[in-house]
């Protein structure tokens, strides 16, 4: 895969101030595989390439076409280890329905991605996408990769995979549509890249487009809790010239960390259709600004059911609050009504 230097903007204002808050958390708290922190909710036991069910003990070296063409299109890769990155297609070559089930993505490259992906619905199934230096977290810039998958094609499933070592997990970069939606599915992100420094933008599931090319996305039952400074879910809009969200679903997810844990749409006042219910906010990680950066309520938009959660080891927030309702106005003992 040939490369491209991807950067990113929208970067939070004030970027000193945060390095400085960043390099005073000094990249404490890790959370490797198997820590067992989060229940019921995804993690290294039952996501990524070891948990898939016809998963051998090793892996195969993948050795074919890179970019992956579109006479591919609809085949079906098990089982394998991508080396440095991997294309699907190309802007102008674009494969439909190719799958990955059991794979490994690795690469040490900085400011690159381990998939680039220009596909028609690809879907990605118990895959682990991790750094190929190392072997657990913490992971330094010099050894991490910028993007797990940067989605430039139409349609998209991630489903029981695990992302770390990362500055964003996955970017949606391109269009989703009711035909063709975005579904990422009880996946694990956790520990990005280079927490304790401003280098990385860090997301778990990123999008600074917005408006109607990224629409009709479900994020369903996902872990995503890292250190970092900016996003879990980083659905995001530039203030000067806002193109808001329509058609989001994020729904029992459990969520901590990064800067402002949550941004669907900036202040969300021009989205449609997002619904927020029945996720969860750990304290486990402290998030360096707010746990959420805004909600608008009408045109079809829906929070409920979401909880504020205290657990063992938390860096911040009472026990005495654990299991009370997660609001846009904080925690309550009652539900958001608006």
């Amino acid at each position: 895969m040939s490369r491209v230097l991807v950067t990113r903007v929208a970067r939070p204002s004030d970027a000193e101030a945060i390095a400085a808050l960043l390099a005073g958390r000094g990249g404490r708290l890790v959370l490797q595989p198997g820590t067992g922190t989060f229940g019921a909710f995804p993690d290294a036991t039952n996501t990524g390439y070891t948990a898939w069910p016809s998963y051998t003990g090793s892996l195969t070296t993948y050795s074919g076409a890179d970019p992956i063409p579109i006479g591919q299109s609809g085949a079906t890769f098990e089982g394998l280890r991508f080396d440095g990155g991997v294309a699907i297609g190309t802007a102008g070559s674009r494969p439909t329905g190719v799958t990955f089930r059991g794979c490994l993505f690795e690469s040490t490259a900085p400011n690159f991605m381990n998939v680039q992906d220009y596909g028609t619905g690809t879907t990605f199934e118990y895959c682990t996408f991790r750094p190929a230096a190392v072997s657990s977290p913490p992971v330094s810039f010099a050894q991490s990769f910028q993007f797990g998958i940067n989605h430039s094609g139409v349609g998209l499933v991630a489903r029981r995979c695990e992302f770390w070592g990362f500055g964003n997990a996955i970017q949606l970069d391109a269009s989703s549509t009711a035909a063709n939606p975005v579904t990422v599915e009880y996946c694990y992100m956790h520990d990005a890249a280079d927490q304790a420094n401003d280098t990385y933008h860090h997301d778990g599931i990123l999008s600074s487009n917005g408006g109607p090319n990224v629409s009709h996305i479900t994020i369903r039952g996902n872990t995503i809790v890292s250190g970092g400074n900016t996003n879990a879910i980083a659905l995001q809009v530039d203030p000067g010239s806002p193109a808001y969200y329509s058609n989001i679903t994020a729904v029992g997810n459990l969520l901590g960390g990064f800067g402002a844990t949550v941004n669907i749409g900036g202040n969300g006042t021009g989205n449609t259709n997002v619904i927020f219910t029945d996720n969860t906010f750990t304290t486990l990680i402290e998030p360096l600004f707010f746990p959420l950066y805004g909600w608008s309520d009408g045109s079809g938009n829906l929070w409920r059911r979401n909880r504020w959660y205290v657990p063992p080891g938390a860096e911040y927030g009472s026990p005495a609050d654990s299991g009370k309702f997660w609001t846009p106005s904080g925690v309550s003992t009652t539900d958001w009504t608006g």
